[in-house]
């Protein structure tokens, strides 16, 4: 097992096409006022929220990778002037284009204040590569995390990722904001596994976003839970013949919990396929919305897409919200959405009292088999182990 983590980036260590890059971004960040009146950010309250009031400068935190086969070599701190040499040039051409098109003023922050970051390069021998975030100290007022990751797959490799945020418990409030750049060559195939343990204190923003030429694959695997408020967007452009897609979700809610995840597929080539499938367990008066998207221009052919968003409420002030949007120009595809949101299954609860099963011990049985279907998807066994023993502790219904 390799390991590898990286310092931050002063302003004194940063070479020059990262300061260049890092103060266009900012000099844009006023055309992007917080998206109080957006409509991706109608559902979230960011009335208290104020960014000036965190600082990634003066914030420790850590970034670590480790692997199980690559050479460290395939990793570059993104700070580095080696990302600037021949080879690298998609990591300069991938920031910039973001700078051109900056979504919001956190995609802003994130590009012009990121404390560290790696571009992960895949080889020819399949790998596992764990990237691990986290406050280094104890949080202190303002206390700011903004990484960033660029993962390339080149042709004909196969890479499995797993990224977890791992929230630490404070009495200060604190921001995390990270993003993630994917880009899939020619029949390459990607794993990638995001999961976010955040603080009761934590507001947290993640943007991740997937280029996949001809005949590649992505699936992706996103469990998410905690935190004050977040939003996460995952952004899946399919971009080249024969490539195909498939976002998954679980999403857990207690407490006062919002979590807000949207998921939008755009379809850019013909004979391409995506999917989405995320479930939510929502207890006490915790609040999730999900937005699947899906784009199609005109012009393409056998483009076949599916979404569906199941949720369980176990109390009355809990909420769940789902938004499908879909934008179909063409005519040669498939296509279809479907939403549920509701409580337990009182047929299947009666069913297994009458077999002699108390109601508390039903209603976790009924629970974990509905978040068993999204489980037992992903691509670790580890990782499901793991999730499925946090889901049922979460609930203890």
């Amino acid at each position: 097992m390799n390991a590898v983590s990286n310092p931050p980036i002063s302003e004194e260590s940063r070479p020059k096409w990262l300061s260049e890059l890092s103060e266009k971004a900012w000099l844009n960040k006023d055309k992007h006022p917080l998206p109080l009146n957006k409509e991706a950010w109608r559902k979230i309250d960011l009335s208290g929220f104020t960014l000036s009031e965190f600082s990634p400068e003066t914030s420790e935190t850590l970034l670590e990778i480790t692997s199980e086969n690559s050479l460290l070599k395939n990793f570059f701190d993104l700070s580095s002037s080696e990302i600037n040499s021949e080879g690298y040039s998609e990591v300069l051409q991938n920031i910039s284009e973001s700078i051109e098109n900056i979504p919001d003023i956190f995609a802003a922050a994130n590009i012009a204040k990121y404390q560290k970051g790696f571009y992960i390069k895949g080889s020819k021998t399949p790998d596992t590569v764990r990237i691990t975030h986290s406050f280094s100290s104890g949080v202190k007022k303002g206390s700011a995390l903004m990484h960033r990751i660029f993962i390339h797959v080149p042709e004909n490799c196969e890479l499995t990722v797993v990224e977890e945020f791992k929230g630490t418990p404070s009495e200060n409030i604190s921001l995390w904001n990270n993003n993630t750049t994917v880009l899939c060559e020619n029949n390459s195939k990607l794993n990638y596994i995001s999961i976010g343990n955040y603080a009761d204190n934590e507001y947290h923003f993640h943007n991740f976003t997937s280029h996949q030429k001809r005949d590649s694959s992505v699936h992706v695997s996103v469990l998410h839970g905690g935190g004050i408020s977040g939003k996460s967007f995952y952004t899946a452009g399919v971009n080249g013949t024969g490539a195909h897609f498939r976002g998954i979700g679980l999403g857990i809610g207690m407490d006062r919990e919002y979590n807000d995840l949207e998921m939008c597929v755009e379809h850019y080539a013909s004979h391409s396929e995506s999917s989405l499938y995320y479930r939510t367990v929502q207890k006490d008066r915790s609040h999730s919305v999900f937005t699947g998207n899906l784009v199609i221009p005109k012009g393409l052919k056998n483009v076949s897409s599916h979404q569906l968003n199941n949720n369980i409420l176990l109390d009355k002030r809990a909420r769940a919200e789902s938004i499908p949007q879909l934008i179909i120009k063409a005519e040669s595809v498939k296509c279809d959405h479907g939403s549920t949101v509701g409580e337990i299954n009182e047929e299947a609860l009666l069913y297994l009292k009458s077999r002699g099963i108390p109601e508390m011990e039903a209603k976790s049985l009924l629970v974990e088999g509905f978040a068993t279907e999204i489980i037992d998807e992903i691509p670790l066994e580890e990782i499901r182990d793991r999730i499925r023993e946090e889901v049922m502790r979460k609930l203890s219904v």
